[in-house]
């Protein structure tokens, strides 16, 4: 044994375990009371830095093992081939350059194996909840797109029922002093009706809208109830009736729920 390895052979074995970060800080102080004044070491920690920084990323993706334990083995076997084989000297001052020992390389490659599984599986854990969250925008973006779609074709069925080349108009007013009124559009051709009010009187509690469709011949449908909401409303039914056969149409105000046949006032009508 050189007097060389007599005064680093220590400091070197505990290098790496300072590089994984798995020495305990009586280990890591004395390091680096060694190192304040011995360069060749601290050239040697670099490159187990190095080397654990580089070969940790393309580690496979494996359970990560017990650092200080996997440590206590190797360095326990270590110590046992120095006794058995009179212990190859760890840096040798003979050659040219200073390179690690074979057993602190063993020791080396192993820590950096495990510390790069961790880092493998830290990464495919952020790749999964970064895939679970895209899937998450594209269903929420197909769910509006949806309902954009839904919201269009409304709005193009709404525009048909009111401009129809067939639709018919009738208009709708109070007979009272109060002023509401609105306008029936009705499309024979496809028993279509929108009902658009206005100036509406306010219901009270139990109380609703009924609208009624009523024949030539006196019959009287319902085509439904509605509440305004300050003062206007807008309301379809479908209802096909024959295209001579329309008397007139009216609004009545009637209890919650609607009744089989008018018995409120009426608030707006029209022939």
């Amino acid at each position: 044994m050189t007097p060389d390895d007599q005064a680093h052979g220590p400091i070197r074995d505990l290098m790496v375990a300072v590089a994984l970060g798995s020495a305990s800080p009586g280990e890591a102080a004395e390091v680096e009371r060694h190192l304040a004044g011995c360069a060749a070491c601290r050239a040697e920690l670099a490159v187990i830095r190095d080397s654990v920084g580089v070969v940790g990323l393309a580690a496979p993706d494996a359970p990560v093992p017990d650092l200080a334990a996997m440590r206590a083995r190797l360095l326990a076997r270590a110590a046992g081939q120095r006794v058995a084989a009179g212990r190859e000297p760890f840096m040798r001052s003979d050659t040219p350059g200073r390179r690690l020992g074979p057993v602190l390389l063993a020791l080396a490659a192993a820590a950096i194996l495990a510390v790069g599984a961790g880092f493998y599986r830290y990464a495919a854990a952020g790749r999964h909840q970064l895939e679970a969250r895209l899937a998450a925008e594209r269903a929420a973006a197909a769910a509006e797109i949806a309902g954009l779609r839904d919201s269009l074709a409304s709005a193009g069925a709404m525009i048909a029922a009111l401009t129809g080349p067939e639709v018919r108009v009738v208009t709708l007013a109070a007979s009272g002093t109060r002023r509401p009124g609105g306008r029936m559009f009705w499309d024979p051709a496809t028993g279509r009706w929108t009902l658009v009010a206005h100036d509406l009187p306010a219901l009270g509690a139990g109380r609703t809208y009924q609208l009624w469709i009523i024949t030539k011949g006196g019959q009287k449908v319902s085509a439904g109830t509605f509440a305004p909401v300050a003062g206007r409303a807008m309301m379809q039914a479908a209802y096909p009736l024959p295209r001579d056969a329309l008397g007139a149409i009216a609004v009545t105000e009637e209890p919650a729920g609607g009744m089989p046949q008018p018995t409120g006032e009426i608030i707006i009508s029209g022939a």
